[in-house]
């Protein structure tokens, strides 16, 4: 167990033990074999050019950390090349990054990530990622697990991360057991040009095929603005994920407007998943549970105690859904930009709902001509509004707006507005 520090001006040919006797180079590190227990820190205030990258072959042991971080004032700034990550590891795990600011030049590929967890053969456990800034990569934060269970990325934590003016800002794939807290995701959007990979650009979080995933206290706004006719648009998409929670999260402003595409947060082809005491404002959709012919159908999400106000469609559950609790939320379209507070909508012919359950909520509009409490183009078969949900806005009895199946629901729950 030791100690080393990289500074500017140092020298690579000294030991590196030392704050005189700093090594000075990113290259230098990436060669060097630390041992678990073993703690780099840059030097503050300082830029270092260049990439670390640690493999299978040299670096990590679940069973003993490595630390990397920094010393003295300020923060110290990595500077990659053009389109490459700054901090990547390919090992068995046992790594903190923290207290370091990426910035990057990558504008062509999507899933480059400024810090760049990739699964090694057999998988990669306990990685933990705290107050990171990054901005100008694919991916600010990317951690990613192989094609087999076997070779995901087990025990992660993101904490305190700053992750801005990328193409996504925190991006895990294929992970299990994930805890996120005190992320602010804010302006990221695809940075280069239409005719690149635009694969899943301008998300604040992409979260895909992933296990047991809690993320709490953090911020997602202004993402997916400009991010062209690709996938996206996003403060957090969790696709085909299990058990993913969302709680205590604010998504403002997500959504590309030109497109008329984007969510604040959405659970794509998920299951068993929650989002709890939310708020989403002023995005393109609210909140979402979402299915369609790219993912299986959702099955058993919640979303409780939420707040959506000033969204497109502030609630919208499209697609096949086969159980589902809507409940205590406040869906407020009074916004200029608000059309609808509840909005269910079909992919295909096939579409099949069933057992969801709508209660307890508030479901108000303004005044504004174009608005609707509900929108189901396709009917409510599946859809149970049951008692005590509050239907607000004037002359109530006509905004709604109900075709196809289940006509009959919108009926009754028309009758139990109060006159």
């Amino acid at each position: 167990m030791a100690n080393y520090f990289l500074r500017s001006d140092g020298d690579d040919a000294a030991d590196g033990m030392s704050e005189a006797t700093a090594w000075r180079t990113l290259r230098h590190l990436s060669a060097f074999l630390p041992q678990p227990g073993d703690v780099i820190r840059l030097r503050g205030g300082d830029t270092f050019e260049g990439s670390l990258h640690w493999g299978a072959w040299n670096v990590g042991s679940p069973t003993g950390r490595i630390l990397v971080s920094s010393y003295g004032n300020g923060v110290p700034t990595i500077r990659p090349a053009p389109e490459v990550y700054a901090l990547h590891y390919s090992g068995p795990g046992g790594l903190t990054f923290e207290k370091l600011r990426l910035i990057g030049q990558v504008t062509q590929v999507a899933d480059l990530g400024g810090l760049h967890v990739s699964a090694m053969s057999g998988g990669t456990t306990d990685i933990e990622i705290r107050d990171i800034e990054a901005q100008g990569f694919g991916a600010g934060v990317f951690v990613q697990g192989g094609g087999i269970v076997a070779d995901r990325v087990r025990n992660v934590t993101v904490e305190r991360c700053h992750l801005h003016h990328n193409t996504n800002g925190l991006w895990l794939s294929a992970v299990e057991d994930v805890y996120v807290a005190q992320v602010n995701c804010h302006h990221n959007d695809w940075l280069g040009v239409e005719a690149g990979d635009r694969v899943h650009g301008g998300s604040g979080a992409m979260i895909g095929f992933a296990e047991r995933v809690t993320v709490q206290d953090s911020q997602f706004n202004h993402n997916g603005l400009r991010t062209f006719n690709c996938g996206g648009h996003t403060g957090l998409t969790a696709l085909q994920c299990t058990r993913t929670f969302l709680d205590k999260c604010l998504f403002r402003g997500n959504g590309d407007p030109v497109h008329g595409d984007g969510q604040g947060a959405v659970f794509h082809g998920c299951s068993n998943s929650k989002m709890t005491e939310c708020v989403a404002i002023d995005n393109l959709n609210g909140l979402s549970l979402f299915e369609d012919r790219s993912a299986p159908a959702v099955v058993n999400c919640e979303i409780r105690r939420c707040v959506a106000t000033g969204n497109v469609s502030d609630l919208s559950l499209h697609g096949t859904i086969q159980g589902a609790v809507v409940t205590g939320n406040q869906f407020l379209a009074t916004g200029p930009r608000s059309h609808k507070a509840f909005d269910v909508a079909d992919d295909t012919p096939e579409t099949v709902r069933s057992n969801i359950r709508v209660f307890n909520n508030v479901f108000r509009i303004g005044a504004l001509s174009n608005q609707l409490l509900l929108e189901a183009a396709g009917g409510l078969e599946g859809v149970e509004l049951l008692e005590a949900n509050r239907w607000e806005g004037p002359q109530v009895g006509h905004i709604f707006s109900v075709r196809g199946r289940g006509f009959d629901t919108i009926l009754e729950a028309l009758a139990a507005v109060p006159a």
